[in-house]
């Protein structure tokens, strides 16, 4: 299911040139699908690092945006890995916490900023990228309702 929601975000987000807002979006989009169907969020963060429910696509998109921005001169990191690690961990955590009441939902957004500073964004360009305008996704058909049952 994982791999099928990214599916549907990457083809959104390769719309856009720019890799640091592509990365940015598919981010954006992956927290705010997984607060909004907050069964299969909780599912898919809760168990992301131990099995194979996160999905294989997340470690084709996710460094393919990262390598592209920092090619560009957007980001500032000395390993690869690393930074996926960062920013999936960054993500996932920050939908639990939401799902979980403890956090309001602009939390996704300030936790995308802090992410892309933690991988060599400046300041001003992690807080603007964690404003993007998002656009809309036309998720598969999960069997899913919108309270993620």
């Amino acid at each position: 299911m994982s791999d099928a929601i990214l599916a549907a975000i990457d083809e959104v987000v390769l719309k856009i040139d720019d890799p640091l807002q592509r990365l940015s979006t598919g981010c954006l989009l992956y927290m705010h699908i997984g607060v909004d169907l907050p069964n299969w969020g909780a599912f898919v963060m809760r168990t992301g690092f131990r099995s194979q429910a996160v999905g294989k696509l997340v470690d084709v998109y996710m460094p393919r945006d990262l390598e592209s921005a920092r090619k560009a001169g957007e980001l500032d990191y000395s390993s690869r890995r690393a930074a996926r690690d960062l920013m999936f961990a960054s993500v996932n955590q920050a939908v639990l916490t939401v799902i979980a009441g403890d956090a309001p939902r602009e939390h996704l957004r300030q936790i995308l900023a802090l992410g892309l500073r933690g991988v060599g964004a400046t300041p001003a360009l992690a807080k603007a990228m964690s404003q993007l305008e998002l656009p809309a996704v036309q998720l598969p058909d999960l069997g899913l309702d919108c309270a993620g049952r």
